[in-house]
This record gives C-alpha cells, sequence and structure tokens, in this order.
C-alpha cells in the first residue's frame, strides 16, 4: 500500500472513530495555517529543513532528561501550542456565550452553595428580604443586621 493511501485510510478511521478528536485536529491545523501565512519569505528562499524536537540527558544531571529544540521546532512548537490555545479559547467563548450555559453554570452554583451551606452549621437570616446564612455563632445578620434566633 503506497504512503498516500495509508494515510488515507488512517485519516479516515480517525474522521470515523474520533471525531470530536478529528475536528479538534483540523481546527489546530486551519490555525497554523493562518498563522504560518504571516511569515514572509526573502524572494525565492526556499526552505527545506527538518523540524528536529528530541529529548537527551540533561547535561547538569544526568538522571533528568532536556528536550532538545531547533529554532524550526522552537518556531513549529510555539505556533502549534498558540493554535491549540486559540481553538480551545473559541470553544469556551462559544461555549460561555450561550444562554444554556448560563443556566448551567447558575445551576452548578446553586448546587455547590447548598452542598456548602449543608456541611457548614449555619443560621439563615429570619428577614424575608435578606435569607443570607450566617456563622451559627454570630447573633446578628452580617448581612442585614437582623437579630439571629
Amino acid at each position: 500500500m503506497s504512503e498516500d493511501k495509508t494515510t488515507d485510510v488512517l485519516l479516515e478511521w480517525f474522521k470515523n472513530n474520533l471525531p470530536e478528536d478529528y475536528d479538534l485536529q483540523q481546527e489546530i491545523a486551519t490555525r497554523a495555517e493562518r498563522v504560518f501565512r504571516h511569515v514572509v519569505m526573502r524572494h525565492h528562499q526556499q526552505v527545506n529543513t527538518p523540524i528536529f524536537i528530541g529529548v537527551n540527558n540533561n547535561l547538569e544531571d544526568a538522571s533528568r532528561l532536556s528536550i532538545t529544540m531547533n529554532v524550526y521546532g522552537i518556531i513549529f512548537l510555539g505556533v502549534m501550542a498558540k493554535a491549540i490555545l486559540d481553538s480551545i479559547a473559541g470553544q469556551f467563548q462559544a461555549l460561555l456565550s450561550s444562554p444554556i450555559s448560563n443556566e448551567v453554570i447558575h445551576k452548578k452554583v446553586r448546587e455547590i452553595v447548598s452542598q456548602y451551606v449543608a456541611s457548614k452549621d449555619l443560621k439563615k437570616c429570619p428577614n424575608p428580604q435578606c435569607g443570607y446564612h450566617n456563622d451559627a455563632k454570630q447573633s446578628y445578620c452580617g448581612m442585614c443586621g437582623t437579630m439571629l434566633f
């Protein structure tokens, strides 16, 4: 099987079996391409240099490892990190701006607060406009000053 055919089969398997990961990979590749479009090469300059990212023993402490990179490896890693972060930030931004996320966030906040309140020895303020949960040792509400019973 040719290398191109093997690549096509692998990409098809990836797309069918891990669709969310495939979509993320496509988004990262698209964002990386956008970053590389800004690189301007000198007239007719050709670049065909391998990207080198290696791991070797640390020179100062042989029991530890170090990462070694050439300039293209550093650029590649930086571009990939930016593309990944941009992609994730875009996904979070879309999620956070949706009405469903606001509902989910508020529900989760209420759940956490109720768990916190249930786990503490607290007194609820009897003032109907307040309802603040105070430490059981307090005699007056810390929010509105109403006497606690």
